[in-house]
């Protein structure tokens, strides 16, 4: 089972709602993609907090305490327009219906709690499933083997970026990133731009190989959500880090952590490659 099909099945099988056979298969692949069992440990969390929401509740003399705080401001002039009728109306209706004020108030009070949940909701969906922000990074992965060119400009004009000199690359995002120094013995420095992502300002580092080939390098604030979206992964140790593998087509991408930001590299060849760069970065 690969990412995009557990992702489908995730909330059924918290819910415990799969049958034996494809729930083992989620269980097995969730612990061995981050991806997954993070999404799983977020539902877990946020169920958590819905337990511990305070039950509304309504006190028997709310009502009352209400009407007697809104009598008090009325003036006598508005008051002598209320036919004595009415005020008769009014009070066998809420002998034969006292349901209906209490119910007025949980209500509103459930309506309170929905939205404190609901809010839980929106932040938890816009921290953890906000890949549609990241979709010309996943366009720029997969252009990058075939036509790197294009997918440079289309990846600079979608997220507003700009080529720059190391020294303004440091000015632009407040940082001397990993990925400008010089690059290992096989490589170049090639360009260097700042690019407006969703998470942050990013340093993209282009080197260049000795056939002319290119890999790039980003180095970025740490984000909860994956920078390749449910695309099937992997993890492997290079040079002491963890990293996680993307495959696209002939190449791969890699992430790892330096620090408190991470390190993203397209158009790799092997892990040897990376394991030279992993080196050389931390």
């Amino acid at each position: 089972m690969n990412c995009t099909e557990s992702q489908t099945l995730l909330s059924a099988f918290y819910d415990d709602e799969l049958d034996q056979t494809v729930r083992v298969q989620v269980e097995l692949h969730s612990k061995e993609c981050s991806l997954c069992s993070t999404d799983l440990r977020w539902m877990g969390e946020l169920t958590a907090a819905v337990h511990r929401l305070p039950q509304p509740s309504a006190s028997d003399d709310i009502w009352n305490r209400i009407e007697n705080v809104l009598d008090a401001k009325m003036t006598k002039q508005s008051m002598n327009h209320i036919d004595p009728k009415q005020k008769v109306k009014r009070k066998e209706r809420s002998e034969k219906f006292p349901w209906n004020r209490r119910g007025f108030i949980v209500s509103v009070s459930w309506v309170t709690a929905a939205t404190l949940l609901f809010g839980l909701g929106v932040a938890w969906h816009s921290d953890w499933h906000s890949s549609a922000d990241h979709e010309p990074l996943e366009k720029y992965v997969q252009q990058f083997t075939s036509s790197p060119t294009l997918a440079q400009r289309e990846l600079t004009e979608a997220y507003s970026g700009r080529k720059v000199t190391a020294d303004e690359a440091v000015q632009l995002v407040g940082y001397h990133g990993a990925n400008i120094q010089t690059p290992p013995s096989g490589f170049t420095q090639d360009s260097l731009y700042v690019l407006d992502m969703p998470c942050c300002k990013c340093i993209q580092a282009n080197w260049r190989r000795a056939d002319g080939s290119c890999i790039a390098i980003f180095e970025h604030k740490k984000t909860s959500e994956p920078w390749f979206g449910n695309q099937p992964s992997r993890s492997i140790d290079c040079a002491g880090r963890s990293c996680r593998i993307v495959e696209t087509g002939t190449q791969f991408a890699a992430t790892w952590s330096i620090g408190d930001r991470m390190v993203t590299v397209v158009g790799l060849h092997n892990t040897d490659e990376l394991n030279k760069i992993v080196e050389t970065l931390s």
